[in-house]
């Protein structure tokens, strides 16, 4: 993705989680709001997919 975008989605995103109705609904249904960093969020990504990844092979789940 470049980089760009990247920097334009974690700069609304960070706007619309300090709206106090998104703070709001997320405490409703019981999530919880994250504020990482693109970097931060890409070696998370990365590292569920490394975690993951043999479950999958193992099941055979592919995409489709």
């Amino acid at each position: 993705m470049p980089a760009e975008l990247t920097e334009k989605i974690y700069s609304d995103l960070t706007v619309a989680l300090r709206d106090p109705a998104v703070v709001d609904y997320l405490k409703k249904t019981g999530a919880s709001q994250v504020g990482s960093l693109p970097k931060d969020f890409e070696a998370f990504m990365r590292a569920e997919a490394d975690k993951w990844a043999p479950v999958l092979k193992d099941a055979n789940i592919t995409p489709q």
